[in-house]
């Protein structure tokens, strides 16, 4: 069974690599190919049965008004009127010019060479209608805007000019512009309205862009056809559902902070007022540590809070954050990559993400180097440091609130295990990504950020 699954048919799958990769583009393609097939259809019926049988009747009536002008000339050869009524008689009644010239043996020196004009196929049809309609020998050439024929008579040499113009289909020009402008026309008219129907579905993918990363899309309204709206509704009900959840979170955590803050602060005051004593300096300890846990601990679990994205031009903000920490401790890459780069952040959310990199860097390790990089589409941060590095089967554990791989309780060297937590939600909510991995030149932590433009 899993051999016969392996050769299952898919005759769409070599396909899918020429067609377009937007909902536009294929949308105009399944529209567009049908119309032209069906002009190309028409086009190859009209030319092969229209276009034919009428150039081959126009070549007939051509044949007919030559072979006409003959019989009477050779009636009138015996009873000779003047030439020139005979001219005005062609002229006037079939447009042909007529002239006329002494017969030596057949064709004259004036004896044409074969048409050079390049439709052969209607050179084609003229021939077997003067072979058919004549009965003398005949030659004739074509040229840009006339036909010239000579027909060797009994005793003269006839020379007719014909318009090309009533060898040509008058529906020819007429064909040509509904075979191409027709076509045009509509699709000029399916765009303008495929790009109305996509354009809600454009807007809608920008904005989930928008949100996932972090930014206020508070502003978007749902348009376009009955099923876009109502995904454009149903984004809206889970961004709004998101956002609630996030308040109630930041609201609850809020009031625990109060709760727990006044009693801690009033221990610590009872504390304070107490004779001095062991079991007074390590309840004073205790408290604090308590009060610092829970400051961080709702540092972490508000994220960002309600600041405001703004604006920043990307190398003056790192040259400004990199100036609170010891220079002798760090080495700085040229920011010339990403000078002149605007980017949306919350300023001081992500100046606590990167704050948390260094400081933790600089924990374990005794420098810090940094390079920035840039693409189309993405901002990458690297902080490397010479400390010892995580093992990678701990790498995902040190981004989970209070994991902490010194085991140790002393916390100024352990921490309470929320720096990384706090700059991975950071990031994530900027719709960045971070990444730990060795530093090969320092041998120690490798930090990479991904940031979106």
């Amino acid at each position: 069974m899993a051999r016969l699954s392996q050769l299952t048919f898919h005759p769409f799958k070599g396909l899918k690599r020429f067609l377009p990769e937007t909902l536009l583009a294929r949308t105009l393609t399944i529209l567009i190919a049908p119309v032209l097939l069906i002009q190309l259809a028409t086009g190859i019926v009209f030319w092969d049965r229209h276009w034919s049988k009428t150039t081959e009747t126009l070549a007939e009536g051509i044949a007919s008004n030559v072979a006409a002008i003959i019989d009477i000339a050779d009636f009138k050869e015996s009873s000779p009127p003047s030439f020139s009524d005979l001219q005005q008689f062609a002229r006037k009644n079939y447009a042909i010019s007529l002239a006329r010239s002494d017969l030596q043996d057949g064709f004259s020196k004036h004896i044409l060479l074969k048409s050079d004009w390049t439709d052969e196929w209607t050179d084609d049809f003229l021939q077997e209608a003067l072979a058919l309609k004549v009965k003398y020998d005949t030659r004739f050439r074509t040229f840009d805007k006339h036909i010239t024929i000579q027909v060797a008579a009994k005793k003269y040499l006839y020379t007719f000019d014909v318009n090309k113009k009533y060898l040509i289909p008058k529906t020819t020009s007429l064909l040509i512009w509904w075979e191409v402008g027709a076509p045009l026309f509509f699709i000029f008219i399916a765009v303008l309205f495929m790009r109305n129907q996509v354009r809600p579905l454009q807007s809608l993918a920008n904005v989930v862009e928008e949100f996932g990363k972090g930014r206020d899309v508070s502003t978007f309204k749902p348009s376009g056809a009955l099923e876009v709206r109502r995904v454009g509704k149903a984004f809206n009900q889970m961004r709004e559902r998101i956002h609630k959840q996030i308040t109630q979170r930041t609201e609850m955590l809020a009031g625990i902070s109060h709760d727990l803050k006044t009693p801690l602060t009033r221990m610590q005051l009872e504390l304070a007022l107490q004779k001095d004593n062991p079991e007074k300096e390590a309840l004073l300890e205790d408290v604090h540590e308590m009060k610092k846990m829970v400051e961080e601990y709702l540092g972490f679990a508000k994220g960002e809070g309600a600041e405001r994205e703004k604006t920043l031009m990307l190398d003056e903000f790192l040259r400004e954050f990199f100036t609170k920490f010891p220079q002798e401790h760090l080495s700085l890459s040229s920011f010339s990559e990403l000078q002149g780069t605007p980017v949306i952040w919350r300023p001081y959310a992500m100046k606590r993400a990167l704050t948390n990199i260094i400081s933790n860097a600089l924990r374990y390790g005794d420098h810090v180097w940094f390079q920035g990089s840039m693409t189309s589409k993405m901002i990458t941060l690297t902080f490397e440091d010479d400390g010892p590095s995580i093992p990678p089967n701990r790498r995902e554990d040190v981004f989970r609130p209070f994991v902490r791989l010194d085991e140790s309780r002393n916390t100024e060297t352990g921490g309470y295990g929320l720096g990384l937590s706090i700059c991975q939600d950071i990031i994530t909510a900027h719709g960045g990504s971070i990444f730990l991995e060795d530093s090969p030149k320092h041998g120690g932590l490798k930090v990479i950020v991904h940031l979106p433009i």
